[in-house]
């Protein structure tokens, strides 16, 4: 099996395994600064695009309803990733940050946690209940 493969398919897989090793390296190097703020630039595209593509509305036990409750499920995941963006900011502003500044980030990290319970608490646990 192996002695029927040519040389140019091995330079093929030589390749894609050093682009792995590549991102591999690049993903051990990021700091939990940098992915911290990952997570906020994904959720905040997340956060948009739920917005601008609202799913179809329909009564419980449609099919229609079944689009909404799904879509509606993502907001959860979107909340949290941007919970983390803020939570990096936090964390990189900390030293610069003034009294008023810290408590308007905090507010904004207490404000995530109820939208992010309600919305998971909505969507994923009282689901059959109308």
């Amino acid at each position: 099996m192996i002695s029927n493969i040519r040389v140019h398919q091995w330079g093929g897989v030589a390749f894609m395994f050093g682009n792995v090793l590549f991102l591999v390296n690049k993903l051990n190097e990021m700091t939990t600064q940098r992915w911290l703020a990952l997570a906020g630039i994904i959720g905040g595209f997340f956060w948009i695009t739920l917005g601008l593509f609202p799913p179809d509305w329909g009564p419980p036990g449609t099919r229609a309803y079944e689009g909404y409750q799904q879509w509606n499920r993502l907001w959860t995941a979107a909340l949290l990733l941007m919970a983390l963006g803020f939570a990096g900011l936090f964390r990189a502003l900390r030293p610069v940050l003034t009294g008023w500044a810290r408590v308007g980030l905090v507010a904004a990290l207490i404000g995530f946690a109820p939208m992010m319970f309600g919305n998971f608490a909505e969507f994923w646990i009282f689901t059959t209940e109308s």
